[in-house]
Parts: structure tokens; sequence; C-alpha cells
């Protein structure tokens, strides 16, 4: 009778300690649970290369303009976050600033955004990698064919949010030039700018461009573009 008894107890007290380790191991992160998980992008410092996706044949891969060389670095066209990464020399430590522009087939697609990788290191060095995000929307994912153009269409030193008087006093001698003057308003969390004098014949728009000019040649501008052909087929 007492060996059932203790059998018994030796049953339970080994099926409570198996709820207790998968209970435990449930709530473990994967990290603690020895589960092998496949690395982001950010931990190898490169994008994965998408199966479907390959460079054209015989196009620029690696483009100089200007003394400076931006080459693709990696694709992940992906339904959710599509993205090209372009490494590129840039002419200083300064914050350099990138404007991408992009199309699939000869038809637009939208560039969203941009993330530099590895920020903390990057702004100290004369190389970069710029991620550009580019609208899912604007891509077919059932039938993702053609080529993709991207395009670095020019590098910009960035502003503060607040631009500095001596940078508004020397764009506004700039634009005098086109007998346009203007005035920077600063407002909680931004500023904007106000006409004061054009020609009659000018647009509010046009005039506004000719400032924006202005402050893009004092700040600091190299123009590209750096273009690269992206085969989907």
């Amino acid at each position: 009778m007492k060996t059932k008894k203790y059998y018994l107890i030796g049953l339970l007290v080994l099926s409570g300690l198996l709820i207790s380790a998968l209970a435990l191991s449930a709530w473990l992160p994967n990290s603690q649970r020895g589960s092998v998980s496949q690395q982001s992008p950010e931990d190898t410092g490169t994008l994965p290369l998408n199966s479907s996706v390959s460079i054209v044949e015989n196009s620029n891969t690696s483009v100089t303009i200007n003394g400076l060389t931006a080459e693709v670095q990696g694709i992940d066209l992906n339904p959710d976050w599509p993205t090209v990464t372009i490494c590129t020399d840039v002419p200083s430590v300064a914050d350099w600033v990138p404007t991408f522009s992009a199309t699939h087939n000869g038809k637009t697609v939208r560039v969203v955004g941009w993330k530099l990788r590895d920020p903390d290191n990057a702004i100290k060095e004369q190389h970069r990698c710029f991620e550009a995000i580019l609208w899912s929307e604007d891509f077919d994912f059932q039938n993702l064919s053609g080529v993709l153009v991207l395009s670095l269409d020019y590098l910009t030193i960035s502003l503060p949010e607040r631009i500095p008087v001596d940078v508004i006093a020397a764009a506004n001698e700039t634009t005098k030039a086109a007998q346009i003057e203007f005035e920077y308003r600063e407002v909680d969390h931004g500023a904007y700018f106000t006409i004061t004098q054009k020609p009659a014949d000018l647009s509010e728009e046009e005039a506004l461009e000719i400032v924006n000019k202005a402050l893009e040649t004092i700040q600091g501008k190299v123009d590209g573009p750096w273009v690269f052909d992206i085969d989907l087929n």
C-alpha cells in the first residue's frame, strides 16, 4: 500500500516539475531558451539581398560624381517596408542629408523617408550608408518585375530647426539680385518664411523656391545624381 502511495506522490511531483519547466520556457526570452533565430540586418551591418532581386547586368552598381563614390549596398524589397541601401562618400563629417527619387518601369515610386545606418559611428566618417524607404503601394508584389531605378539626387547639410541669423542674412543678400526679400519668422517648434518683396510677375511659390535655393547654396549642397538600375525579374 505504501509503495503505491509513494509511486503516486512521485508521479505528482514529476508532473509538477514538468509543468513548471514548460511555464518557465514560455516565459523566458528567446536568447535564454536556446532557440536559433535569423540575425536582423541591424545585427549584421548589411542588408540581405532579396532572392528575387539582382542588379541589372552591366548596370552601374558604383557611380562617382564630383569626386564622391556611391554604390548599392543592399536591397530588401519586402511588402511592408521595401528598402534599398546606398553607401556613399560625403564631403565632410557634417550632417549630410540625402535626397532620393525612384521609378519602377518608368512610373514614379515615392521615397517616403530614409535611415542612416549605424549613426553613432557614421557621423564621424566621410562614408555613410542610407536606407531609402520606398512606398510599398507603388509596387505590385504579386508580379514584381521590370527595372527599379533609384537615384541619389543630391546631398545637403541639414540646418537646425531654427536657422541661424547669419545664414538668413546671407540668403537675403543673395536673393536681392532677383529683387526678392524675405523675413524669417520663428514660432513654437519651428519657423516660416514670408516674402516681403518680389517682382510682380513672380508668384509667391516661385519666390520661395528662389529663397530655398539660396539657402541650399549657403548651407552646402553637392549635386548628383548617382543613379542605379535594379533588375526585378
